[in-house]
C-alpha cells in the first residue's frame, strides 16, 4: 500500500527495485519501440499524437499494474513458494 512506502528499511526496498526494474524495463523495451515504429511507418500525420496517447496510457495502465501486483516475475514467485517448481 501507499502508506507502507513510508515505513519500508533500505533493505525492503533495495528487494522491491531489484524485484520489479527488471520486468519493468522489459516492458518498456517491448512497447515504446513497437510503438515508435508503427506511428512512424503506418499511423497517419494527423493521427499519430494521439495513437502515441493511447499506447501512453495503456502503458501507463501496464506500469500501475506492474507496481501494485505481489510478484511480477516467475523469479519473484519463487523466492516466495521456496516448493513450487518454475
Amino acid at each position: 500500500s501507499a502508506s507502507s512506502s513510508f515505513t519500508r528499511t533500505f533493505a525492503e526496498v533495495r528487494v522491491a527495485v531489484e524485484e520489479r526494474l527488471l520486468p519493468a524495463l522489459k516492458a518498456n523495451l517491448a512497447v515504446w519501440p513497437a510503438a515508435v515504429y508503427v506511428n512512424i511507418s503506418v499511423i497517419p500525420l494527423q493521427y499519430r499524437v494521439l495513437f502515441m496517447n493511447v499506447v501512453g496510457l495503456g502503458y501507463g495502465m501496464l506500469m500501475s499494474w506492474m507496481a501494485n501486483t505481489e510478484a511480477v516475475h516467475p523469479i519473484v514467485l519463487a523466492r516466495h513458494d521456496s516448493g513450487a517448481r518454475l
